[in-house]
């Protein structure tokens, strides 16, 4: 049961690990990947599921359970050694399932998927692996297929409407090393000390979107990349989750932490300035916006020298390029 270093409040959230033995120091070395699995709905056939995960090779499978789970937990342990469950005590986000996955992961880099994808094993070969640690990116997303396999989208381009506001152009990978905003679903192979150093998905942003938007913007803006990999295909089981972009509470959070900093050629900071259109847009009391620009204020001063641009620039000059 721990924690881990969030971008602005830490929220403890209480789970309990099953199974685990450790690591053989040498196939760590060799292949360096876990894979951590997150669960939604059910799937048929539990069992051949974690036998093909533990077949790919990787140092450990780890699956984000919640706390109730109707299959013999040891029993799979017993069988296949570096498989681990977690198992939250409370509903968490999306996101914060991948930051406890990642922070119990012992691998350099983790793939992170879903109980409802198929993985092909060419797709974390050795050959892969290394070619990502080559480029260095904090987060490589892969290509996407739908059930008849068929090619989505699985990189997104950021861009200002009409009205000022933020949304995202879906694009099709149709090249390696294309930046994506964000890891659509969160899948994707993610060095582990890049993440937990970018303080991964923040937990107060509950919706899906604005939260794989908050990590996103905020990546880019350090510095980091998030590109894709055409040689890693997954390949959805059933229908692709919809996405809701919808401006709501959790939207006010993102604006103040990405959209409303300025980045001044060595530092980013919060501009006073900015208040007044954060208040406009959250509609929240006078008292209680002061407080939470106040904190987000402090968070930027204390990672001021971090930011490497800001969210109007990388928009601004997006090709999907690596840059």
């Amino acid at each position: 049961m721990s924690t881990i270093h969030l971008t602005s409040k830490p929220i403890r959230t209480d789970y309990t690990v099953i199974g685990g033995v450790k690591i053989d120091r040498e196939k760590k070395e060799k292949r360096g990947l876990s894979i951590v699995l997150l669960n939604r709905g059910g799937r048929p056939f539990r069992r051949d599921l974690f036998d093909e995960l533990t077949g790919l090779g990787a140092v450990e499978v780890i699956s984000v359970e919640p706390s109730t789970v109707s299959y013999d937990l040891e029993l799979l342990t017993r069988k296949h050694s570096e498989l681990r469950f977690i198992l939250l005590h409370d509903n968490v986000s999306s996101g914060e399932r991948v930051n406890i996955g990642i922070k119990e992961a012992v691998g350099r880099y983790v793939f992170v998927l879903w109980n409802d994808m198929h993985l092909k094993a060419t797709s974390i070969s050795s050959r892969v692996l290394e070619k990502i640690s080559e480029r260095e990116n904090l987060c490589t997303v892969p290509l996407l297929q739908n059930n008849k396999n068929e090619t989505v989208p699985s990189c997104f381009a950021p861009a200002f409407n009409k009205g000022g506001g933020i949304e995202v152009i879906p694009l099709n990978a149709v090249r390696k090393d294309m930046a994506a905003i964000y890891p659509f679903d969160y899948c994707g192979i993610y060095d582990s000390e890049k993440y937990l150093l970018s303080g991964g998905f923040d937990p107060e942003i509950t919706n899906p979107f604005w939260q794989k938007m908050d990590f996103g913007f905020r990546s880019h803006m350090w510095g980091e990349k998030i590109l894709a990999n055409t040689s890693i295909k997954i390949t959805y089981q059933n229908d692709i989750p919809y996405e809701d972009t919808t401006v709501d509470e959790n939207y006010k959070l993102f604006f103040l932490k990405n959209l409303s900093i300025r980045y001044t050629g060595d530092a980013g900071y919060l501009p006073p300035a900015r208040f007044l259109s954060y208040w406009i847009r959250t509609g929240s009391s006078f008292i209680s916006s002061i407080s939470e620009y106040g904190r987000i204020s402090k968070w930027v001063k204390l990672n001021r020298y971090r930011f490497k641009s800001d969210a109007r620039s990388i928009t601004e000059f997006w090709d999907g390029e690596d840059w």
